[in-house]
């Protein structure tokens, strides 16, 4: 059993695959790393969600984002 999997559950009440590390942000948007740390700073991406020490985003913020992301804002949201 995948330990990181039973816990983000437990927490957060979201299947693990809903949850993406920044690796796998910056894939699906086509960004680099740094360019998502600077657009979450501006407002301009979603906000990350925590897990202990761990940084995560929701599929579905990015797919929000993904849809029009020069249009997105967090206070939008």
């Amino acid at each position: 059993m995948d330990v990181t999997n039973k816990y983000s559950e437990k927490v957060t009440g979201l299947p693990r695959k809903e949850l993406l590390h920044v690796d796998e942000v910056a894939a699906k948007c086509g960004i680099s790393k740094s360019s998502i740390w600077r657009l979450v700073r501006e407002g301009k991406f979603p906000q990350r969600h925590k897990i202990g020490r761990m940084a995560r985003w929701r599929l579905s913020d990015l797919e929000a984002w993904l849809s029009n992301p020069t249009e997105w804002a967090e206070e939008d949201k």
